[in-house]
């Protein structure tokens, strides 16, 4: 169940998202992309931002995903998170940045 308005959504198994842009949320909860499912592609050459009380770059629910960032993540929030990937097998490569102000969160 989603509980916030992500920038970018994808349900079920097997989507590729490429994110070259810029998004950037304010509010009660941000997701810059996520992902529910299984075996989905994620890169990120743009920028995501989040100012939330709880904020995520990139949250991916499930199994067997890979996510590239090669751009920059910035969550500030009371829980914040750049990339969380709940579920077994995910494939996670950082290249770019990633900054977490948050009273509890982590970067990757």
């Amino acid at each position: 169940m989603i509980t916030a308005s992500p920038g970018i959504y994808a349900a079920d198994d097997l989507n590729t998202i490429q994110h070259s842009g810029a998004t950037n949320f304010a509010g009660d909860s941000g997701i810059g992309i996520f992902v529910n499912g299984t075996s989905n592609t994620i890169t990120n050459a743009g920028s995501i931002g989040t100012t939330a009380v709880s904020g995520f770059g990139i949250l991916a629910n499930g199994a067997s995903h890979t996510i590239t960032n090669a751009g920059s993540i910035g969550t500030t929030a009371v829980s914040g998170f750049g990339i969380l990937a709940n579920g077994a097998s995910h494939a996670i490569t950082n290249a770019g940045s990633i900054g977490t102000t948050a009273i509890s969160g982590f970067g990757i």
